[in-house]
């Protein structure tokens, strides 16, 4: 029975490319929503989800995740459950800003969602490349796009714990220039869209002493196809730090929504090499480069990371061609009715 479940399950998941979202960040992207104290008989408290969905974060059948085995499966929160939680994970911003983003544009979907957050993190651990959690960061994503998948956009929510700490809040502005253009030059996608969540000012009881610097260094930051999304004023816990689940579904619609209402933002842009075709219409080239397994991650099943090369021909444009010129129609629709108001305004 447990083999046959299993086996359903499996048959479930979308063979169509996933259009891939990377979630990375710290414990506000790996999500705590829900999450509470609760004390048992042996008189010891945990932390432990309450098991609270809200109707915007509920499951949908276009929307799927990468999960600790690496493998798609229907999504459903806590996304990052297995992943990145150093406590108990809940509610984050994943559901909702997958669920907005198909109500916006139904055509995008399905989506794949890449958790791959971890709590506590500094922008420093990000940007050390031998260092946890970049390289988990980076494999996830390179096998969510080998196992079916075009990668489209990066969201990012972190720096609660630079603000507490002088080097890495005066720090952060250049080592988030860093982080991004080292992950887009590992992804091969310069133009790799990045959604930046600004990070809310704390209460008390926990101490950001450098957080306007490094909100100052989101707000700031300048590359190319970088959106900016102003968590400050959401709800938050009673902890200071960690949103709300309201404050969390409200994030994720608001971030949802960037990919039609923000011009800054090309979800297209990113460098459509990814898919394979199952009927061989698409030829491929395969190149490995070395990977080796940090220690906290189960090892992969193969020594090297297989980065697949989409190569169109004539007669076949490949799905990502397809999906871009779709796109590109829209925005231009888009952009055009905006001008118009302009002009009119």
């Amino acid at each position: 029975m447990l083999l046959l479940l299993k086996e359903e399950s499996s048959a479930s998941v979308d063979k169509r490319p996933k259009q891939i979202i990377v979630m990375a960040g710290q414990s506000n992207m790996a999500g705590r929503g829900g999450v509470v104290w609760r004390k048992f008989d042996n008189d010891t408290s945990l932390k432990v989800w309450d098991g609270s969905v809200p109707p915007e974060s509920h499951p949908n059948p276009n929307v799927y995740r990468f999960n600790e085995e690496f493998q798609w499966e229907p999504a459903k929160e806590p996304v990052h459950a297995g992943i990145g939680c150093t406590t108990t994970c809940g509610i984050g911003i994943g559901m909702a800003f997958a669920n907005h983003l198909l109500a916006l544009d139904p055509d995008f979907g399905p989506i794949g969602l890449v958790p791959c957050a971890a709590g506590g993190t500094s922008l420093k651990n990000w940007t050390t490349p031998t260092d946890y959690p970049y390289p988990s960061l980076l494999y996830r994503t390179k096998m969510a796009i080998r196992k079916g998948g075009i990668l489209r956009a990066v969201l990012w929510f972190q720096g609660e714990s630079d603000s507490k700490y002088y080097s890495f809040g005066k720090s952060y502005d250049r080592n988030l220039r860093l982080l991004v253009s080292k992950l887009r030059t590992d992804l091969e996608s310069p133009m790799l869209p990045w959604v930046q969540v600004i990070i809310p000012h704390q209460k008390p009881p926990f101490e950001g002493p450098l957080i306007e610097d490094v909100r100052k260094a989101q707000m700031g930051l300048d590359l190319p196809n970088v959106v900016k999304v102003d968590g400050d004023g959401l709800p938050m816990q009673r902890d200071g730090v960690h949103l709300t689940i309201e404050g969390y579904v409200k994030l994720g619609r608001v971030a949802g929504g960037t990919k039609t209402s923000s011009r800054e933002l090309n979800m297209n842009a990113s460098k459509e090499r990814e898919y394979i075709n199952e009927e061989g219409a698409v030829e491929t080239k395969v190149e490995s480069t070395k990977y080796e397994s940090p220690p906290w991650q189960q090892p992969p099943r193969k020594e090297a990371v297989e980065v697949i090369h989409l190569r169109r021909t004539d007669e076949n444009p490949g799905v990502g061609g397809a999906m871009a010129d779709a796109a590109t129609k829209l925005a231009d629709t888009i952009n055009s009715a905006k001008e118009t108001g302009d002009r009119n305004d």
